[in-house]
């Protein structure tokens, strides 16, 4: 290994904290990246059970990294990181690197054209017309933890009450999974995300990689099944809903690929609600106590006892509030990390880095 190689290489005991789980929960993460922010902006980890990669912590790379589509690619490698034993069970299992194949896994051409299937429903016209229906969802979700605080001595349960199923209600109406499957979204998305959570994890014990890519892709089986009863339906009865777009749609004037098809349902029915429930839920953690937090709230902001409603949010305490939980939200980040494969040499700030 030349001299130069050898400085790029990432210290072991900081290349192995950023593969243990444990250390992103009692947050050891913090010190590692920050000690490679400090030292090694752009360094390269070598450990005997994973592929070498580089680890980009410098905002203005991770930028130029992001905007670099045609350069930095998605479908070529796994974009989590994920150890090789498991890499090569996956690769067994579906020929590809990753055990779906939605947006985060596609480049171009494929992206642009899924992509472009569901976009304008995102667009902010569209999300405007449910505006009064999520507020309404928001309404009742906060009345039912103020009513089991009420009937508890004013003790309640955030995450589970409000964090976990409003986001969750409110991703599922949108794709037009109905209330009573619910909690069946919910716990497929959390065996899918926490596979090494042993509060979630569908198996919880001998995880070797033929049991870890043999239990996620049964939880992905179990979003196919149901997701072509939603198919089916759908087809013979349009709605005006996510679902039926799915279902429905076409690339290349022929119909979605099962894979692909199954794959755009699991995306839209995972990512949004997870992420949302986990920020909110560490926004909350980040101030202390929930209690902390509305009682700062409620006195910072007026209330004029004629009609009832809240004083002006946008008035100098209200904008310290919201101010506060913004910053909060981005110290609680649901995602730290995404894979993405280099397609050439390169050069990053003052670094040279190849296509690893």
């Amino acid at each position: 290994m030349s001299a130069a190689l050898a400085d790029e290489v990432i210290p072991a005991d900081i290349a192995v904290t950023l593969v243990d789980p444990a250390c992103y929960a009692d947050h050891r993460i913090h010190d590692a990246y920050r000690w490679l922010r400090a030292n090694n902006p752009l360094g390269r980890a070598e450990l005997e059970t994973f592929d070498p990669f580089w680890v980009v912590t410098r905002h203005a790379d991770i930028l130029a990294i992001s905007r670099q589509n045609e350069l930095f690619h998605n479908a070529d490698r796994a974009t989590t990181l994920t150890n090789k034993a498991v890499l090569e069970r996956v690769h067994k299992i579906t020929g590809q690197p990753n055990l779906v194949r939605s947006l985060v896994q596609m480049d171009a051409p494929d992206h642009p054209k899924y992509r472009a299937l569901t976009q304008g429903w995102f667009m902010p016209a569209n999300i405007a017309k449910f505006e009064p229906r999520i507020r309404e969802i928001a309404r009742a979700t906060v009345d039912r933890m103020a009513a089991k605080a009420a009937a508890h001595g004013g003790a309640c349960d955030f995450v589970a009450d409000v964090a976990l199923g409003y986001p969750l209600h409110v991703i599922m109406e949108i794709l037009g999974v109905p209330e009573e499957d619910e909690p069946r979204m919910l716990k497929l998305t959390q065996e899918l995300f926490g596979p090494q959570d042993p509060d979630t994890a569908r198996v919880r014990e001998g995880l070797s990689a033929e049991v870890f890519a043999a239990m996620l892709q049964a939880v992905v089986a179990d979003f196919a099944a149901y997701f072509e009863r939603i198919t089916a339906d759908r087809r013979a009865r349009p709605r005006d809903d996510l679902a039926t777009v799915i279902a429905n749609a076409r690339i290349n004037g022929e119909e979605m690929p099962l894979h692909d098809r199954t794959s755009y349902y699991m995306i839209v029915a995972t990512a949004g609600h997870d992420t949302t429930s986990s920020s909110t839920a560490g926004r909350d953690l980040g101030a202390g106590a929930g209690s902390r937090a509305v009682r700062a709230r409620e006195g910072r902001c007026r209330t004029d006892s004629g009609t009832g409603r809240r004083g002006d949010p946008l008035d100098d305490a209200g904008q310290a509030f919201h101010a506060q939980r913004d910053r909060r939200h981005r110290a609680r980040r649901p995602a730290d990390r995404e894979g993405r494969l280099a397609d050439a040499v390169l050069r990053l700030g003052k670094s040279r880095r190849g296509g690893v």
